[in-house]
């Protein structure tokens, strides 16, 4: 059962850090941010640090590298916004 779970966590992890990409690519190649809420990108990005935060606190690699990878790209993200909305 261990290995079930362990499957599963990994596969949340994977979904969850996959699913900001597609909006952060659309951000770079259009260089356009107006229909990203900053606060959404502000709210998200607090929450995938603390969750990073906790992962590592608790030993738990899936939420760790899960929430590690989406804090990056909502970094990435949250600067896109920044710089593309002062150009737009």
């Amino acid at each position: 059962m261990e290995i079930i779970t362990e499957i599963v966590g990994f596969s949340a992890a994977l979904l969850g850090a996959i699913h900001m990409v597609p909006q952060f690519v659309k951000s770079i190649r259009t260089k356009s941010v107006k229909d990203v809420s900053f606060y959404m990108i502000l709210l998200y990005f607090f929450a995938t640090g603390l969750w990073a935060l906790y992962g590592y606190m608790a030993n738990s690699l899936p939420v760790l590298l899960g929430d590690g990878f989406n804090f990056v790209i909502t970094c990435a993200q949250l600067v896109a916004k920044l710089k593309y909305e002062k150009n737009g």
